[in-house]
């Protein structure tokens, strides 16, 4: 309907709205919104949207359990083994 790339709106979604004025005139139309609402809506969400670094910090903080609790189960199977 804006005639944009889906990278384009993926972009906007985590962060920002476009710069374009024209291009946020056509948005607006299509929510039935104001621009001042939608820039409203974007800085309420920015609390909720994880940045960049917090979604790196949650994916290594997986991984490194997942790493722990796979040692883990080795030792496990090595303790019952040996010591069985």
């Amino acid at each position: 309907m804006i005639y944009v790339s889906k990278s384009s709106l993926q972009r906007w979604e985590k962060s920002n709205l476009p710069d374009d004025e024209d291009l946020l005139k056509r948005i607006s139309a299509i929510f039935d919104m104001s621009v001042e609402e939608m820039y409203s809506k974007s800085r309420e969400n920015e609390d909720i949207i994880p940045t960049e670094k917090q979604l790196t910090e949650m994916q290594f903080g997986i991984k490194g359990l997942a790493v722990v609790l796979g040692f883990l189960a080795v030792f496990v199977m090595i303790f019952i083994l040996f010591y069985k």
